[in-house]
């Protein structure tokens, strides 16, 4: 019997200051589509506020200032209840997906809301297990590798644009019917 991949899905992303949640990194961006029964339902984007100044080294990776989360961004009480809610109980893709949910628990934990434990569905995974070999795994290499025009890496909706291509072809690769 062949695997039958949900057709209902969300796809998520969001660029942070570092790595380490634990260390006082946050995050400062994120994107998400949710996709149901194939459609895109839902699109939501938004920068997130942030205490302290973003790094030069974040800055440089993802192109976000200090300005334009002044500009443009929101509180995390007003991003992530929002985000959580549109997640449902919806499995989630992303490319190094667990990286992603760890950040966005750790901001829900502390706003003292239930964490996602979501099903997670990882491209990186799939890119292993689907395609041949690759010098690295990295979204712009998967990307490439398969043909899907990326035009702006690191940032979140345009992540998840690319990350749900990704996956798409992948799924299509593997012969998976969704």
């Amino acid at each position: 019997m062949a695997f039958t991949f949900p057709n209902s899905y969300i796809v998520f992303d969001c660029e942070t200051t570092g790595l380490d949640p634990l260390k006082g990194d946050r995050i400062i961006e994120v994107g998400m589509h949710k996709i149901i029964k194939g459609e895109l339902a839902e699109e939501f984007a938004s920068f997130v506020l942030h205490e302290r100044p973003i790094p030069a080294e974040a800055a440089a990776v993802n192109g976000i200032t200090d300005e334009m989360l002044r500009k443009s961004g929101r509180t995390p009480a007003e991003v992530f209840p929002v985000l959580a809610l549109m997640f449902e109980d919806l499995p989630v893709v992303g490319h190094n997906v667990s990286f992603d949910l760890g950040f966005l628990n750790h901001h829900l934990k502390a706003l003292s809301l239930p964490v996602m434990l979501n099903q997670q569905f990882d491209t990186i995974a799939l890119a292993k297990q689907y395609l041949p070999p690759l010098p690295t795994y990295r979204l712009e290499n998967v990307a490439r590798f398969l043909e899907i025009p990326q035009p702006s890496a690191h940032r979140a909706l345009a992540d998840v644009i690319t990350t749900r291509q990704i996956y798409e072809a992948l799924i299509k690769r593997a012969g998976i019917k969704k």
